[in-house]
């Protein structure tokens, strides 16, 4: 029996309406980093998600992934759900097969990281960093025109409430990224610059001299190894930043 199980739901559909497929692995983090009194450990979080699954508000596969049963049926073509083993603790395998018109056979069999498309990989990847800084980062949206996520924090004694902005960058675009970035609305004001952290995520860190400083705080990039799902491989002081704008004048 898990107790306050609609809240940990309520929590998980709300990402899920946002982000239609998402690796377990971090639902696992984001319930224990904006439940950290109760929700204590990845078994536990494991089993939150087992039973959201048996109250029908996902798909949990065995290759690793959560879908929405809306995300499944658009790929799978899986009318009446013969796809779905809705006994096993994963309903859905290594892969999705794809049923033919009329639901009476199989045609082909995907690999769900291929059905996930260029700009929703470019969110999930960002949604690591979300992930890490629940419970502040709760009400993320997304998409925006650049950054792929933004939330504000909340306001908590002499601190304001800070906007946060993120984007991944892949290898074979950091160059035009950069020149987006330059190209962004110009910010001056001072009070706004303190308000404002932007956070990029690279693909290829090795290459964050590419990245101009139009109020970068952190460059991160992606580690498997970590126990958040990423790492911060480089911080930008205040006086650095923003200090793109402050040449141009």
């Amino acid at each position: 029996m898990i107790s306050n199980l609609e809240k940990y739901s309520d929590f998980i559909r709300t990402i899920m309406k946002k982000v239609s497929i998402v690796p377990i692995d971090l639902l696992i983090i984001s319930l224990e980093n904006a439940y950290p009194d109760t929700v204590t450990s990845d078994e536990y979080a494991m089993s939150i998600l087992k039973a959201v699954q048996r109250n029908g508000y996902l798909l949990m596969s065995k290759s690793g992934w959560a879908m929405t049963k809306s995300a499944y049926r658009m790929h799978s073509n899986d009318k009446f759900g013969n796809g779905i083993d809705y006994k096993a603790p994963f309903r859905i395998g290594e892969k999705i097969n794809v049923f033919s018109t009329d639901n009476s056979s199989i045609v082909k069999s995907l690999d769900i990281e291929d059905t996930v498309s260029f700009k929703l990989r470019k969110v999930i990847d960002c949604l690591w960093i979300v992930g890490d800084m629940l419970p502040e980062s709760k009400d993320f949206i997304t998409p925006l025109d650049f950054w792929d996520i933004a939330f504000v924090s909340e306001e908590t004694g002499d601190d304001i409430p800070m906007t946060y902005e993120l984007v991944s960058v892949p290898e074979n675009m950091e160059n035009a990224y950069a020149e987006l970035m330059r190209n962004l609305p110009r910010i001056n004001d001072s009070e706004m610059r303190d308000s404002i952290v932007r956070i990029v995520l690279m693909e290829n860190s090795d290459h964050a001299f590419k990245i101009p400083n139009i109020g970068v705080k952190h460059i991160c990039e992606l580690d498997e190894n970590s126990s958040t799902g990423y790492r911060v491989v480089e911080t930008r002081n205040d006086d650095v930043a923003w200090s793109f704008y402050d040449a141009q004048k």
